[in-house]
């Protein structure tokens, strides 16, 4: 929690993120801790196949878990730095 505030992320996209982590946590009954790029692949994969959600739907969740990976800084970031959830857009060249 104290990460998002010091990023300064809006008090709804903070709401949204713990809600997400809820979510995967208990889809698998595990600490987001325990889960990796495996466990990341399954819940998106169950996210747009089994609830349907379309890719615009899936944004929420890929951006809670980037965020819980790689800027909170649980001790799985590294593996999960090469992690593509989503291709990435590239700057325009100037």
């Amino acid at each position: 929690m104290h990460d998002m505030q010091i990023r300064n992320l809006a008090d709804n996209t903070q709401k949204s993120y713990l809600l997400q982590v809820s979510r995967f946590a208990q889809h698998f009954r595990r600490s987001p801790e325990l889960l990796g790029p495996e466990g990341i692949r399954a819940w998106l994969v169950h996210l747009r196949d089994k609830r349907k959600l379309a890719p615009s739907s899936l944004c929420p969740a890929v951006g809670a878990l980037r965020f819980l990976y790689l800027d909170g800084k649980t001790h799985r970031s590294s593996r999960l730095r090469n992690f593509t959830i989503m291709k990435q857009r590239q700057q325009p060249s100037r």
